[in-house]
């Protein structure tokens, strides 16, 4: 622009200004067009959309990159994971038991007391284990000792039974009338009463061997290890 008056040139520097209004909570950019992150989705600066000073389900504002470690949860994870929480796992952002409940019945959420709920303590579970396997064990150990008593007990008297002599046939009576025999010669007649001694003396050894045949059946059917007696 040139001055009539004193010939002289005038120069004018115009400035444009732009005016930012300040975004609404989970907005930022030009014109506010942008969403805030998820990790901090109504706490982002309006001009990087990076969290402020607070993080959901991570630790390090304002990158918000370090996850919450197990067992917490929350703004910058300084909130614990419920004990009604399976494993007290729950969701680093909302909290909510990830893994199902424990002693209630209406996942995620758990605030509903399961009914007629008899959980039993692992500590229980061990201990039964291990009494069942004991008294299998014992039952084992006391079979195999009385089998080997038994089979001693066999053995015995098997060896009882062959070293047992057949007991002398001919009572003393016997004995004695064949010694009055040798006294008196071969021709005498006998008497009576020798003649019925003899005969009682038969009728006794023929029981007794028909006793003796009936012990050793019994005992050749004795049940052993080995088994029968021969």
């Amino acid at each position: 622009m040139t001055s009539a008056l004193t010939n002289k040139s005038i120069t004018f520097l115009l400035c444009e200004v732009e005016a930012y209004t300040e975004c609404s909570e989970g907005t930022w950019g030009e014109h506010c067009k942008n969403d805030c992150n998820e990790k901090c989705p109504d706490m982002c600066r309006f001009d990087d959309g990076l969290c402020s000073n607070t993080c959901f389900g991570y630790s390090d504002p304002p990158r918000c990159k370090k996850a919450c470690e197990a067992g917490t949860w929350g703004l910058n994870c300084t909130k614990s994971c419920s004990k009604q929480c399976f494993n007290s796992s729950c969701d680093r952002q909302t909290g909510l038991c990830d893994q199902g409940c424990l002693g209630y019945s209406n996942p995620p959420q758990c605030n509903i007391v399961l009914k007629n709920s008899k959980s039993i303590p692992i500590q229980t579970i061990i201990i039964i284990a291990v009494s069942v396997a004991s008294a299998a064990l014992l039952s084992i150990v006391i079979c195999i000792i009385v089998l080997r008593l038994k089979g001693k007990l066999c053995l015995q008297r098997r060896e009882n039974v062959h070293q047992v002599s057949d007991p002398p046939i001919i009572p003393k009576l016997y004995s004695s009338l064949q010694n009055q025999e040798l006294e008196n010669p071969v021709y005498e007649e006998l008497n009576p009463e020798n003649a019925t001694n003899l005969q009682f003396i038969s009728v006794l050894i023929e029981k007794k061997n028909t006793a003796m045949n009936e012990d050793r059946q019994s005992i050749d059917h004795v049940c052993c290890l080995d088994g029968p007696i021969d």
